[in-house]
């Protein structure tokens, strides 16, 4: 794999496919007692600006524990998947959903939540998000296949910005100046980054857009859950793993080779089971870290946070994995990309 590739935005896994999934707080099973109710938008916009805003700790500290998990689950991911070779990212995936569902359910029989019994409404505020993130997933396996890593990396740095757009025509946001200059800073940095590998392919473009819309609009519409309260960020985590779970025991014959998962004399390394426990159990983790990030600050936030996780895992693939090869314009374009931020996390973080 590239080494440029570790510049790839926010996902947990590859270039394409990033984990999503997460543990429990016991305090939050309450609101999985009444059920989820669907508010008009209208009534849906008032209720959302009569809340009492975070406080900048909470902001500051959600942020900071989804950069943490981020960075250690890809840290991980690419021990598993790049040190010890295991053959498919998918398969991880997996297996980080199933812990999902299973730690939730032990949660809640042991007491600590309660979670929303299976409805109609459930599954129609849900479905959503494992539909998003399913075209997320498939576009940016289908992406890698037409276009360069790098090229990929600065293609997918485009929802960055499409992420401020969408919160603002959401009304969710109205970014400053400062904010916009910063984020189109970063994409800036990511084609100055991947200046010798630029080339055109219409479909490969397309995919990789398609997929940046994904993830886009899935971050505003757990913004809208999480804000709006229509749906427990523990409902939002197990039913989610669960739907994702069950439509990639179909998928993944199709985009893996299983035999080549099940078969391999990894499983007999205690080394390896211990990296693919560790990344597995991390999975929870992580997508809980981005609700919460998610909810106290914007879906702006949480995308711009995954981009400087991303910068930073390239100076950790000088240690693990060492296939991060130095490029003059890719040294300047990641560190472009840090410049605006910090520019970013300075104007937002500051503001009364």
């Amino acid at each position: 794999m590239s080494a440029r590739s570790h510049a790839l935005p926010s996902g947990t896994l590859s270039p394409h496919l990033r984990s999503h999934v997460a543990p429990p707080l016991a305090h939050e099973g309450h609101d999985a007692e009444s059920p989820p109710t669907v508010k008009p938008a209208s009534v849906a916009a008032a209720s959302g600006s009569g809340q009492s805003k975070p406080s900048k700790w909470k902001q500051l500290a959600s942020a900071l524990f989804y950069a943490i998990t981020s960075l250690v689950i890809t840290s991980a991911n690419k021990i598993v998947l790049t040190s010890h070779g295991f053959p498919s990212s998918s398969f991880l995936a997996m297996s980080q959903f199933a812990i999902t569902c299973v730690a939730l359910k032990t949660c809640e029989f042991l007491g600590y939540i309660k979670l929303a019994p299976l409805s109609v409404g459930t599954f129609r505020q849900i479905a959503p998000i494992t539909a998003l993130f399913l075209v997320d997933v498939l576009c940016g396996l289908a992406g890698t296949k037409f276009i360069s890593l790098p090229m990929f990396a600065v293609l997918r740095r485009f929802s960055i910005p499409m992420t401020m757009l969408l919160e603002k025509f959401r009304g969710q946001s109205n970014p400053t100046f400062y904010i916009q200059s910063s984020v189109w800073g970063m994409v800036i940095g990511a084609v100055i980054a991947a200046v010798d590998d630029l080339a055109f392919n219409f479909i490969g473009y397309l995919f990789v857009f398609t997929n940046n819309f994904a993830t886009a609009a899935r971050g505003v519409y757990i913004k809208s859950l999480t804000t709006e309260q229509r749906t427990s960020k523990m409902d939002l985590l197990y039913y989610n793993a669960l739907f994702s779970l069950v439509v990639m025991l179909f998928l993944l014959p199709m985009i893996e080779d299983v035999g080549a998962c099940i078969n391999t004399e990894l499983w007999n390394s205690p080394s390896f089971l211990l990296h693919f426990l560790f990344a597995s159990g991390l999975g929870p983790v992580l997508q809980y870290s981005i609700y919460l990030c998610t909810q106290f600050n914007s879906a702006l936030t949480t995308t711009v946070v995954g981009c400087i996780k991303n910068a930073a895992v390239v100076y950790i693939g000088f240690v693990i994995g060492g296939d991060y090869v130095y490029s003059l314009w890719n040294f300047i374009g990641i560190n472009l990309s840090i410049v605006a931020s910090v520019v970013y996390v300075h104007a937002t973080f500051s503001r009364s």
